[in-house]
């Protein structure tokens, strides 16, 4: 797990995500839609994520070990 571990600590050190004023945009416009949706999705990573989880396990579980780091 060693690697795995060193990732994900990696990742805690470099938080990403997106500004808050691109998500109080968002938030705004839907406030003053007449019909706004009960769901939207915030940024490219929000949308890959949906997509990958309409797909079969098989291929999912696929482009997640692809992220993963290699043990040597």
């Amino acid at each position: 797990y060693g690697p795995v571990v060193e990732m994900m600590r990696q990742m805690a050190r470099e938080p990403r995500g997106l500004p808050a004023e691109d998500v109080a945009k968002v938030v705004a416009r839907l406030l003053g839609a007449t019909h706004p949706k009960a769901r939207v999705l915030v940024g490219t990573d929000a949308r890959i994520l949906a997509l990958i989880e309409h797909l079969p396990a098989p291929i999912r579980d696929w482009i997640i070990s692809r992220q993963l780091p290699r043990y040597p």
